[in-house]
């Protein structure tokens, strides 16, 4: 009895370990298969949350999808700058995509639902192919392909179906084309890439680059080898699209101005401590590591040392810096002795993305966000390279357990604890209270106000400072005069100052004391209707992080401290055409009339 057992773990131990040489092996399939479906899995909680009404979108994608039923209806948007920016800083491919779903007669908005679901099914596909071609162990890559899913899923870029969502699945298309030398795959997931993403894609081509100095090196320098050279081949086609990708980026010159300066950035409050485009943070460490826009790591990795707990960092962060130890001293590691060669494309493309994150900084704003060129490469790396090391780690321990003796009991303890820690992980983050699969999905609370506005007139403009107020465009196809944080992004200045000056109008007009401002306003702005909050009119609304960052609120908290109170709430009985809880919708032609005093 005790050998059958004996020969079941040893046989056991084949099947996770032994390395696959055969596309017929059933283990590649198996370990493939698992990945592809926990992807899916993930994708379709997604799904399902984004399906759970008729108004709900993923909060990002407020601001970068909504211009899109443009190109189901051209006249939506007419004259709004705040749709035409958008529509501007847009990628190409990305652009592409959805009206090219739109020319099929598919809603943008549902088809940023479903975007998600396909590309987590990408990313499983890829990172474990890619896996394969690192560490054709069948553990090693079934548990990199089940981390690098798990670590798309731990932020809301994949979810939000914006460009962000195409970074992570294109690069590992692109970083697995590479690895098996596959000359035309690597051309298509370049110009992808360079068309959803092009920073990521710029990392992608200083790897190539790195490859192609290092086959050059090889082959001193001479021309004919080293053309000979696969990876030499790769790379040159890989660069060759790259550049084809990006020239239409440089040529094409933005209709608001300019990119922001550093000397213009350094004045702007928004993008100070305090700001929500934070990115001049006073803490060293947030600012190289940890910033959101400044700093080189996932977010997500700071987000839940800050606000969780250090136990429920994702496994690359504990495992993947160990597998450079690990090959150090594979002498006494053999199944580390199963990576190949190509497996230095990861080392690569993290040296590529510190010299992007570094030309970033050097170049502010310019070469856009620095953490851009960081944090996609780090978050995969680590996750490829943590399920090597955990294969690793529970190959010595099962060879313990075979050969049996004293060590055995606590070797199976171990490969139980870390076994168990790779299962249990997503319920360690839901116990620390972070959502997993994180989705950051928004709910329209108020339908029959999305339903009052459709049926207004196309060229309709709404003003309103409350929240509610950035879910218009999406839910109501209708124009807003101004946008609260997520619509002001500050790094153009021929849309950002604008926007600031319609923010302080409007919150001038919204707190003035006489009506001759609030018609004034209304006269030049355009606006048709005016959301409000009952509750938005005292000194604890306007005396708050969301106007500070703009170097707004000081005037109006002057104002109220004078005991001088808006009169804009006496017209609400009189100029709603529409009202629901603290909400009401007043009318601009009764405020201009002057019936609503």
């Amino acid at each position: 009895m005790a050998k059958v057992g004996q020969g079941a773990i040893e046989q056991l131990g084949r099947w996770l370990f032994d390395p696959i040489t055969s596309r017929r092996d059933r283990r590649l399939w198996f370990w493939g298969g698992l990945c592809w479906a926990v992807a899916i899995g993930y994708g379709l909680v997604a799904l399902r949350q984004a399906l759970d009404g008729e108004f709900v979108i993923q909060d990002d994608a407020r601001q970068h999808i909504f211009w899109m039923q443009r190109f189901r209806e051209p006249t939506a948007f007419p004259n709004d700058p705040i749709a035409d920016y958008f529509q501007s800083v847009a990628p190409l491919g990305y652009k592409a995509l959805y009206q090219l779903a739109a020319q099929l007669g598919c809603d943008p908005l549902f088809i940023n639902k479903v975007v998600p679901l396909v590309l987590s099914g990408l990313a499983a596909i890829c990172g474990y192919g890619l896996a394969l071609t690192l560490w054709p162990v069948p553990l090693a890559a079934g548990l990199s392909g089940l981390l690098v899913v798990q670590a798309l899923w731990l932020r809301d870029d994949l979810v939000s179906g914006t460009p962000a969502a195409f970074a992570g699945p294109l690069l590992l298309l692109g970083l697995w084309a590479i690895a098996h030398h596959w000359l035309w795959a690597t051309v298509v997931a370049i110009g992808l890439l360079a068309s959803f993403y092009p920073q990521v894609a710029l990392v992608l081509g200083g790897a190539l680059g790195l490859r192609l100095l290092q086959a050059g090196r090889s082959q001193g320098w001479r021309w004919r080898p080293w053309l000979s050279e696969p990876a030499a081949r790769v790379a040159l086609a890989g660069g060759l699209a790259l550049v084809v990708a990006i020239v239409p980026y440089l040529m094409r010159d933005s209709p608001f101005g300019p990119v922001l300066s550093m000397q213009a950035a350094r004045s702007m409050p928004t993008l100070m401590d305090k700001g929500w485009s934070a990115f001049f943070t006073r803490d060293p460490w947030n600012y190289w590591a940890c910033g959101q826009r400044s700093g080189f790591l996932p977010t997500e990795w700071c987000r839940i040392m800050a606000y969780h707990s250090v136990l429920v960092l994702p496994l690359g962060v504990w495992f993947g810096w160990a597998l450079p130890l690990l090959w150090w001293r594979r002498d006494r590691w053999p199944l580390i002795q199963q990576i190949q060669p190509a497996s230095r494309l990861l080392g690569e493309l993290l040296l590529s993305s510190a010299s992007g994150f570094g030309a970033a900084h050097l170049l502010l704003f310019k070469l856009h966000l620095p953490n851009r060129y960081g944090e996609h490469s780090v978050r995969l790396v680590a996750a490829l390279a943590a399920g090597m090391v955990l294969a690793t780690l529970l190959e010595r321990a099962w060879r313990a357990i075979e050969r049996g003796g004293k060590r055995a009991i606590g070797s199976g303890a171990a490969a139980g604890l870390l076994s168990l820690w790779v299962v249990a992980y997503p319920i360690g983050l839901t116990a620390q209270k972070y959502d997993f699969p994180v989705t950051n999905y928004v709910a329209g609370n108020v339908p029959s106000l999305y339903q009052f506005l459709r049926q207004q007139p196309i060229k309709t403009v709404v003003a309103s400072l409350a929240r509610e107020g950035d879910n218009l465009p999406a839910f109501a196809g209708r124009s807003i005069y101004v946008g609260g944080q997520g619509y002001l992004l500050p790094y153009h200045l021929g849309f950002y100052q604008p926007m600031v000056r319609r923010l302080d109008q409007l919150l001038t007009a919204q707190y003035a004391a006489n009506w001759s401002t609030i018609q004034s306003f209304l006269a030049q702005s355009g606006v048709d209707f005016w959301l409000v909050e009952r509750s938005a009119f005292g000194r604890e609304f306007v005396d708050s992080r969301r106007f500070r960052q703009f170097g707004l609120g000081a005037a109006q908290i002057a104002q109220l401290d004078r005991g001088e109170q808006p009169i804009l709430p006496t017209a609400i009985p009189t100029c709603a055409v529409w009202q629901q809880g603290d909400l009401a919708l007043l009318e601009a032609k009764c405020l201009q009339a002057g019936r609503g005093f």
